[in-house]
């Protein structure tokens, strides 16, 4: 005689969306908000690829990978899916389409926490001849249109430097690294000093555990950031350079 062991029963898949219809709901409306907002403005919305045969230059983002089988190219041809409309979008500008947005559809691999997700939507836009000045006034105006209730008190401007100097009290371009270092351990992260190449890294985690949560009191534009952190931006030769 044999014995049938006993089937545990069936797991009950969740298959409601973790969304509800009032998030929906107040998505759409802002996505139509923006877009009345660029409409108003001349600034044509417009749709790239989400794949590429190039993988994405910058050094801290990672590209998923896929596969293309079929006609047109050889099997197996590998494929990236973009981290950002960016460099699809200045071909467009480089063609001379003039201003242009969109809302894309974006993927960053080994990115998944409470401020990051592997997959999220992103808007992108370009004005040609803004400075970079007035591109934040652009922001500001976007932000005020479409979501007044987050702007509660007027956005502050400040430098990178400046910045690092008021919430951190280190001059992020002259600092050593045992500066950086006691620093970060004076706020209670401790990093032992090494080479160079953590300069980066301990500036990123001044950055986001020391000055980011004084940053409570309101909105903020940091801009003129070292020129080693400009990905495709201009260079500005001051003394040190930054890159706008």
């Amino acid at each position: 005689m044999s014995v049938v062991p006993k089937s545990n029963p069936p797991v009950q898949a969740n298959w409601q969306p973790a969304a509800d219809l009032d998030v929906l709901q107040k998505r759409a409306e802002l996505l139509a908000c923006m877009r009345a907002f660029f409409a108003g403005r001349g600034v044509l919305e417009i749709e790239t690829p989400s794949m590429s045969r190039a993988v994405t230059p910058d050094p801290v983002l990672e590209s998923f990978q896929t596969t293309y089988n079929g006609p047109g190219l050889p099997d197996e041809t590998p494929l990236y899916l973009h981290t950002s409309p960016e460099l699809f979008m200045k071909r467009l500008l480089a063609a001379g389409s003039g201003s242009i947005y969109q809302f894309a559809r974006v993927f960053r691999n080994k990115e998944s926490g409470r401020q990051h997700n592997p997959e999220f939507t992103l808007l992108e836009w370009y004005r040609v001849g803004f400075t970079y000045h007035k591109l934040m006034d652009e922001i500001e105006a976007l932000l005020k249109h479409c979501c007044k209730e987050l702007l509660t008190t007027p956005v502050r401007r400040i430098s990178y430097r400046a910045l690092f100097e008021e919430f951190a009290s280190v001059d992020p371009f002259v600092a050593d690294d045992v500066e950086l270092s006691h620093c970060l351990h004076i706020h209670g992260h401790d990093v032992s000093p090494g080479d160079n190449e953590q300069r980066q890294f301990w500036l990123d985690l001044i950055l986001t555990h020391v000055i980011e949560p004084q940053m409570y009191q309101g909105a903020f534009f940091v801009f003129d950031y070292p020129a080693d952190q400009a990905a495709l931006a201009q260079i500005r030769n001051d003394n040190p350079p930054v890159a706008e």
